[in-house]
């Protein structure tokens, strides 16, 4: 179980926050198999319930970014999504501090030179004083169309 944010535009789907909740199980029949999906399927109702539950305000959306994690060696990915979870609350400063962890990483490849040049538009538009919850929303569907999912209303600013 994990969540993947859209809050930022790639095609693909990840793991932002979160793994396997229980081990891997070989199909080998349905009587051996039903079983254990049946398990799965109750562990992944109960981490939903969980997640849903820590993510019901923008406060407790960065709490959670945050505290999940602080224990992972700085990526850039992690210094982003802590971030954007700033971004959430309204704390410019915090966020644009987490930003710049980002975008002082030296790492270079294709992906992450992609996400210091989105980190740096939401610096630019932090330090503008726009409107980046809105930008978020615009976001959010552009990520999803890139993966062939249905457009959804956020609204970002009625829920911060």
């Amino acid at each position: 179980m994990g969540i993947n944010f859209q809050w930022c535009p790639k095609e693909h789907l990840s793991f932002d926050i979160g793994y396997r909740e229980a081990g891997f199980v070989e199909y080998k029949s349905d009587e051996q198999f039903e079983p254990k999906a049946q398990e799965f399927a109750e562990i992944a109702k109960a981490k939903v319930l969980e997640i849903r539950e820590q993510l019901s305000s923008p406060k407790s959306v960065k709490e959670y970014v945050i505290f999940s994690l602080q224990n992972h060696r700085p990526t850039l990915w992690g210094e982003f999504h802590q971030g954007m979870s700033c971004v959430m609350t309204k704390n410019r400063n915090e966020a644009i501090s987490y930003f710049n962890q980002v975008l002082s990483n030296p790492h270079d490849t294709e992906w992450a030179i992609e996400l210091k040049e989105f980190t740096s538009r939401m610096v630019k538009l932090l330090e503008s004083g726009e409107d980046a919850l809105r930008f978020i929303e615009e976001i959010v569907n552009k990520s999803r169309e890139l993966k062939k999912l249905e457009p959804t209303d956020v609204q970002l600013a009625e829920f911060a």
